[in-house]
């Protein structure tokens, strides 16, 4: 194309104009078009260095938009395990489980208890057996109808004794024993521990020391400390252990933080 345009205006200045003026014009002509080809190859490649840039600019963006997304944040901040099971879940009377909530459970010696716990919890109490600790699981998961059923006895228990009114019967009963779907035995990550040694309290046991020592390498924090209660609103207990993961369990325990105080401080961050 653009050949025959040159040419075509060639002939039509040798027909005006004769003799060696046309032959200069001619040569004119030709240095003009060559500058003006070199000038579009500069004008090409500059348009292609620019489009490079421009890639190269939202490459670099996304990169770093991904690096602020969920799937980078360090394993050791990550709420969700490999099963998909929420570990920091948080139940109590705020924050209730509905009545088709049943965790992917394992059996452990008799017991109930969620497959994220599973293991971990097995190997802290042949810790336990290692080192002659008197140490064994009385609880683990609890359905929502047979919390209902451990919540209506206490209740009744406090009712008849007749220390109570229906109200703070009601209201007492819940900071010991949860109504239905207040209660973390219930997501199965809730454990609860007992020991055959003579003592009036499980706390000054050998097997709560080995808990204190041991639980957090485990994954698993006191659940409802004495010191939590205003968090909590569950009167202190020194053998409920609930698992939340060897990261998660570090941090709290670094922190002084029960789970209440642990779940606002992520959220806050």
């Amino acid at each position: 194309m653009y050949n025959n345009s040159y040419k075509g205006f060639g002939k039509k200045k040798r027909s005006r104009y004769k003799g060696s003026y046309g032959t200069v014009n001619r040569r004119t002509k030709m240095k003009r078009e060559k500058g003006t080809t070199h000038l579009q190859v500069i004008r090409v490649i500059v348009a292609f260095l620019m489009v490079g840039i421009i890639v190269g600019g939202i490459i670099v963006g996304f990169c770093n938009y991904d690096s602020g997304n969920p799937k980078a944040i360090p394993h050791d901040e990550l709420y969700v395990n490999d099963t998909g099971e929420d570990l920091l879940i948080l139940v109590n009377r705020n924050n209730p489980l509905e009545s088709s909530y049943v965790p992917q459970l394992a059996e452990y010696e008799g017991y109930s208890v969620s497959v994220s716990a599973s293991k971990p919890l097995e190997n802290l109490l042949e810790k336990a057996k290692k080192s002659n600790i008197d140490l064994t699981v009385t609880a683990g998961y609890i359905s929502y109808e047979d919390q209902e059923e451990l919540y209506q006895k206490e209740y009744d228990r406090l009712k008849k004794s007749g220390n109570y009114s229906d109200v703070k019967a009601q209201a007492k009963a819940e900071t010991t024993v949860p109504k239905a779907g207040c209660s973390e035995f219930q997501t199965g990550l809730t454990v609860s521990f007992a020991t055959n040694e003579k003592s009036k309290s499980f706390e000054n046991t050998k097997a709560y020391r080995f808990l204190e020592r041991n639980c957090v390498e485990s994954g698993f924090v006191l659940r409802y400390p004495e010191s939590k209660k205003s968090f909590t609103q569950m009167e202190g207990s020194y053998c409920i252990f609930r698992y939340v993961g060897k990261d998660n369990a570090a941090k709290m325990y670094s922190m002084n933080m029960c789970l209440e105080e642990y779940s606002s401080y992520l959220k806050s961050r």
